[in-house]
């Protein structure tokens, strides 16, 4: 606890040094050293509190939200899943995936270099 007594005592010998001056800065002045010091103590205080307070609380979960990961990837998979068949449908439907067979004959038709087949292996000459 403050010494009440030491304050006021304070508060008098700085309105003395002060006579020249304005009394009501010298309560301001007053009021700045004997408030501020508790004040800041007290925001240290709660702000230590807090941070050891705070660590047991932020680990825990509200109920029920260890399902909130799975359910936007659930429902992300459902989306593009969706997304996807319906794709898959309309393919299917304007005759994307008709004669597929057929199609990798054309592939192998074509007539370009090869550009992936080093020359050590076209030579014949392996070990």
């Amino acid at each position: 606890m403050m010494n009440f007594k030491r304050k006021d005592d304070s508060i008098r010998s700085i309105q003395r040094r002060s006579s020249r001056g304005n009394a009501r800065s010298a309560r301001v002045l007053a009021w700045i050293r004997y408030a501020v010091p508790p004040v800041l103590a007290l925001v240290a205080v709660v702000l230590a509190a807090q941070s050891v307070w705070a660590a047991p609380v932020l680990h825990e979960a509200p109920e029920g939200s260890e399902w909130v990961m799975a359910d936007w990837m659930f429902l992300s998979f459902i989306i593009f899943a969706g997304a996807s068949f319906v794709a898959f449908l309309f393919a299917l439907k304007i005759g994307l995936l008709s004669n597929i067979e057929d199609a990798k004959y054309y592939i192998l038709e074509i007539d370009e270099p090869d550009y992936y087949t080093p020359d050590w292996a076209k030579e014949g000459d392996v070990l």
